[in-house]
């Protein structure tokens, strides 16, 4: 297993610090079902929102390796890889830090437009975007 700094720039209340967590890939298909036929791996365009907070655009990088998926989640000032990277039925799963703990992210694939949440803390943040391959 190894390990990277983490550090991601979401302005409000999921600012983060930079700490060090493991990183690990998950073996799984490249497709979330072969019925669907839908590829995970690509560049996903996404904004982060919540009542009361100006929303913010981040990309999500989505790969297969040797050891399965991995993601990478930018923005203009950082990158964070995702840990304990999955996919679970047309669900897209992972998790990485923030400076309010530990936060995980759901993409649901099923659709045309990827639909999911980021939770840290208790705090829920409502994703929307799109995905390329």
């Amino acid at each position: 297993m190894r390990t990277s700094s983490l550090r991601l720039f979401v302005p409000l209340f999921l600012a983060v610090s930079s700490v060090v967590a493991p990183v690990s890939a998950h073996a799984a298909p490249v497709s979330v079902s072969a019925k669907d036929g839908i590829s995970v791996t690509g560049l996903y365009r996404l904004t982060l929102s919540a009542a009361n907070r100006k929303a913010k655009t981040v990309h999500l990088v989505v790969r297969v390796g040797d050891t399965g998926i991995s993601g990478v989640l930018l923005d203009k000032d950082a990158e964070v890889e995702l840990t304990n990277f999955r996919i679970e039925g047309t669900m897209l799963k992972g998790g990485m830090m923030t400076s309010e703990g530990y936060g995980e992210i759901q993409l649901d694939l099923s659709q045309t437009i990827v639909r999911g949440t980021l939770t840290v803390d208790g705090k829920r943040l409502t994703i929307e975007g799109d995905h390329h391959n």
